[in-house]
């Protein structure tokens, strides 16, 4: 589904370069629309980083990232949880554990934050708590007043991960912990509740499909 609109930026950031860039800077836009092509954008621009680097205002495609870690673990994850089936009847404690994991790396490893940022395995903690969240036998919510109260505090995290972080938070780490529970919170209220039936009208929803 996503591709169609992916190459779609792809081939307008080549044309528009090819006016509005030096030769230098289009070829490094060559190199970057090749690795978003392949879904592994995050690891060029991992690989770009440092003091040489280029700004990151001046990079079209650097909001593509995201998108490399996503199809990164969207590939990786259905073969680990076959792995994991093979092993375990119990895949949460797995799961867990390698959410762990990887939140520990991200707390640990402060010596290359732009690896921190881009890199899957530092963040696929965050993807992980979705994962969690589906596959574990967490009862759902029964009371409606708790599941306002669960969408409400989500939210709540989520405003203030929008107020309290801005370009000079060391992130991930021990901030990413707000925008990712938070929303993990909203998600187990479930659908059924005064806050999330206002959060799946039209226009929000319209929002989402579009962002």
């Amino acid at each position: 589904r996503i591709i169609p609109a992916v190459l779609l930026v792809l081939a307008f950031c080549l044309l528009a370069g090819w006016w509005v860039l030096l030769p230098y800077e289009y070829a490094m836009l060559g190199k970057q629309t090749g690795a978003a092509a392949i879904f592994a954008p995050n690891v060029l621009f991992w690989s770009e980083a440092g003091y040489f680097d280029t700004d990151s205002r001046l990079k079209p495609l650097l909001h593509l990232w995201s998108l490399g870690v996503e199809e990164q673990f969207y590939l990786l994850w259905p073969v680990l949880l076959l792995c994991i089936a093979k092993v375990t009847k119990r895949p949460e404690w797995l799961v867990g554990g390698l959410l762990l994991l990887s939140f520990g790396a991200s707390l640990l490893v402060s010596a290359d934050p732009a690896a921190l940022f881009f890199l899957p395995h530092f963040r696929a903690w965050e993807l992980l708590l979705g994962a969690l969240l589906a596959i574990a036998p967490v009862a759902a919510v029964s009371v409606s007043l708790t599941r306002v109260l669960l969408s409400l505090a989500g939210l709540a995290m989520l405003g203030a991960a929008t107020v309290l972080i801005d370009h000079s938070t060391p992130f991930p780490g021990w901030w990413a912990l707000l925008p990712a529970f938070g929303a993990a919170l909203a998600i187990h209220a479930g659908p059924d509740n005064l806050v999330n039936r206002c959060l799946g009208t039209r226009l929000l929803v319209f929002i989402g499909k579009i962002s």
